[in-house]
């Protein structure tokens, strides 16, 4: 069976399993809620194993006492640990604009093992408005804002269903620093499915000023994302690479 294969009928299984919510070990010591369907690899890998790699590059990045953004927060398996590591004194802005979703993060939140998490009811973007969230039919266990975001997910492959929309709100980080009075990050994590250009077009301000680390997984492969942020003086530090050549996982530090 080729891993294509595979990837296609752990998709199928997924459909099957109840959507419900369950608890898992976490690393750090910490518990958090999943849903057991949206967050498979969660639950059958269990989160004390999942994505190792980039655990050990996040935690090297996040100091005592630091703020920290998590961008496609999901449920919160990253925000957890940052709220870990940046200690009671540090903060954790999560934003997550799915409702499902941000349900659990703030179930996740309330029970911060150390520093606040602020949960943020938006998709971040470029500019501060509405628009359509685009959510896999099937099993919701991807979502983006852009068409085709989707395309990999069950509905696409199985079902051949168009994705649900949703209404949501949007917010760039540079309304949320400037206008809205947050503090700013000291390191920005962004998973958004493809749509991270977006993202960095919404934070020019604060790439100029205040000069954040970001760790970014899938960025856009036309490279809009690694020129924006080369032409404001950052270093790309490619983590992982995708077939065509191009960064998957990156960091981007202020030179």
């Amino acid at each position: 069976m080729t891993s294509r294969m595979r990837t296609r009928l752990a998709m199928a299984l997924r459909s099957f399993l109840p959507n419900r919510a369950v608890q898992v070990r976490h690393r750090e010591g910490v518990r958090m809620w999943i849903n057991l369907r949206r967050q498979l690899g969660l639950a059958v890998r269990g989160a004390q194993r999942y994505e190792p790699a980039n655990v050990a590059r996040l935690r090297s990045l996040v100091a005592r006492d630091a703020v920290v953004y998590d961008v496609g927060a999901q449920v919160g398996f990253y925000a957890m640990l940052f709220s870990v590591w940046v200690g009671p004194a540090g903060t954790v802005c999560a934003f997550e604009p799915d409702p499902e979703n941000l349900d659990l993060l703030r179930r996740n939140a309330r029970s911060a093992p150390g520093g606040p998490i602020m949960t943020v009811d938006a998709a971040v973007a470029d500019t501060s408005a509405e628009t359509d969230f685009l959510v896999d039919s099937v099993t919701g266990a991807t979502g983006t804002l852009r068409v085709g975001g989707v395309e990999n997910s069950l509905a696409h492959l199985w079902a051949r269903r168009p994705p649900d929309r949703i209404r949501v709100r949007t917010i760039s980080l540079d309304d949320f620093v400037y206008a809205r009075r947050n503090p700013p990050p000291t390191l920005v994590k962004i998973d958004v499915e493809g749509c991270d250009d977006l993202v960095v077009a919404g934070m020019s301000r604060l790439l100029d000023d205040i000069r954040p680390r970001l760790f970014i997984e899938g960025p856009r492969r036309q490279g809009s994302t690694v020129q924006t942020l080369q032409s404001r003086r950052y270093r790309i530090e490619a983590c992982e690479v995708s077939r065509d050549g191009s960064p998957y996982v990156l960091i981007a530090h202020p030179e």
